[in-house]
């Protein structure tokens, strides 16, 4: 969901493990030469939805020609990256099913307010946030995708934590996951 941090709790997570870091959301704006605010605008969320499933696609290809084997249960993972992904990347089935392929998938469970006092702080205006009362529309935002967010192989409440918290309990949750060696 937007706010939750995770384009920051990815980065710390990526930097404890000396992993290399993905935000879908950056790979969209230099592919597309404009920021997110900007896509939307000129083109429509449609649009840019179309072109989050042209960067999972493509993550799924590097998974793809660079996939080495898992020494925990031999299948296939991409090797050593952390993933944030912009929050309604879960409303394409083809997404949500390409992720849950790509590796562990933790979904950051937080308040509608927690959500929006994050939001106060971002530097980027949040397109689906323009010209609404944001409470409600986050609070629809969470009802409409909370059973979407069900892919996630763990949640993790982050209110009232800190990103350092976060990050450790994700990278322990993770290094005693069946699938660790896919993260």
């Amino acid at each position: 969901m937007m706010g939750s941090g995770k384009t920051t709790i990815g980065k710390q997570v990526a930097k404890l493990l000396n992993y290399s870091f993905i935000d879908t959301d950056s790979l969209i704006e230099e592919k597309m030469k404009m920021s997110i605010e900007e896509i939307f605008f000129k083109h429509g969320e449609n649009y840019f939805r179309k072109i989050e499933q042209e960067i999972v696609n493509e993550l799924e290809q590097t998974w793809q020609t660079g996939r080495r084997k898992s020494q925990i249960n031999n299948r296939p993972c991409l090797p050593q990256m952390v993933i944030a992904t912009g929050g309604g990347i879960i409303l394409s089935e083809i997404n949500r099913s390409k992720l849950v392929d790509l590796g562990i998938v933790i979904y950051l469970n937080s308040t509608s307010s927690c959500l929006i006092k994050n939001l106060e702080f971002a530097k980027n205006d949040r397109p689906l946030l323009r010209n609404v009362e944001k409470k409600e529309k986050i609070e629809q935002l969470i009802e409409e995708r909370r059973s979407l967010y069900e892919i996630a192989d763990y949640e993790i409440i982050v209110e009232n934590k800190s990103v350092l918290e976060i990050s450790k309990n994700i990278i322990e949750i993770c290094s005693k996951s069946k699938n660790y060696g896919k993260m």
